[in-house]
């Protein structure tokens, strides 16, 4: 066989650096050649290969953006309590200074009804709607400031006990339901992307399989002539990268499209909460990560098939 012959098996005669460098050149081309030829099956891959690796890459961003509003939260602690719909100002005023001198608070704030009512006004965005209201509904709170101590939730689970007292909030409470739900997403993260790894391993292998099948005689032949094993398998490994990487670089549009469609109603929702919203993780650096992993198990479900294969026929 000759030196330049038809894809994607070529073998040097002589080695030398100069040589496997264009061998592996001359390679690399056939290998896109085939791909490119047999377009149609190449495109399944590729959109299979995406969808696999952009479910994961998905719900790892998710990750990665609740890490950072629940770490973004350095605030001291505080909670807010309410009293019962019939207190006096009286009332709230001396609770107000009992709680104040209870440790670990820092001090009490008194919030009138009306005060806040106004306040939930200005934030839903609903004046007109509770200017209609012929009485206000909300009861005198008051909001204590507290420092950070493993004593906090028993000190407010006595307050909470109180007859004139009918609930408190723990405004920290959300940012460890936070952690806990991170904490669920991370693990997973670790089990979808194991789950669709192996997708996309069998994917890349079941592609390569065919093309091994078309070229069944060319291996069989390389083999008796003295072809090594690396020889044979490098173009299958080839054929498994351009599978993983290209399905990676389609997984990352895809993302990247995702977030687009997600701009507008993010910029209304920052809009409604008076604060900037923006996307961690997804930048170069992700998108390499993503298109090595794509590559890297393609190349992986390469091996697989080629390997297996060509043990069934006892040519390795």
């Amino acid at each position: 066989m000759s030196e330049r012959g038809p894809y994607p098996f070529s073998i040097p005669r002589r080695v030398s650096v100069g040589r496997l460098v264009r061998q592996q050149a001359r390679t690399v081309r056939e290998s896109f050649s085939y791909v490119s030829s047999h377009l149609t099956t190449s495109v399944l891959v590729w959109l299979v290969v995406g969808v696999a690796l952009a479910l994961p890459g998905a719900v790892y961003l998710i990750r990665i953006n609740l890490e950072a509003v629940s770490g973004d939260w350095h605030e001291p602690p505080a909670a807010r309590v309410f009293l019962n719909s019939d207190a006096t100002r009286a009332q709230a005023e001396g609770l107000a200074q009992e709680l104040a001198t209870l440790m670990g608070v820092n001090g009490a704030t008194l919030v009138s009804p009306d005060e806040a009512l106004a306040e939930l006004a200005e934030y839903s965005g609903l004046n007109q709607a509770f200017r209609g209201l012929p009485d206000n509904p909300l009861p005198w709170a008051i909001v204590l400031g507290l420092e950070r101590s493993d004593e906090i939730e028993g000190m407010l689970a006595e307050v909470e006990a109180r007859d004139d007292v009918d609930q408190v909030l723990f405004e920290q409470d959300w940012v460890e339901r936070l952690s806990v739900v991170t904490q669920v997403v991370e693990r997973a993260w670790w089990l979808l992307g194991s789950l669709l790894g192996v997708g996309v391993l069998l994917a890349a292998a079941v592609a390569v399989r065919l093309a091994l099948e078309e070229r069944l005689d060319e291996v069989l032949i390389l083999k008796l002539v003295g072809a090594s094993r690396v020889q044979v398998l490098t173009p299958f490994m080839y054929l498994g990268l351009w599978y993983g990487a290209v399905g990676g670089v389609a997984a990352t549009l895809a993302m990247g499209f995702s977030l687009m469609a997600l701009d507008a109603p993010m910029d209304r929702l920052a809009q409604l909460y008076g604060q900037e919203i923006h996307i961690h993780g997804f930048d170069a650096t992700f998108a390499l990560v993503t298109v090595a992993a794509g590559g890297t198990l393609g190349v992986a479900g390469a091996l697989l098939a080629s390997v297996w294969r060509l043990r069934k026929l006892d040519v390795e």
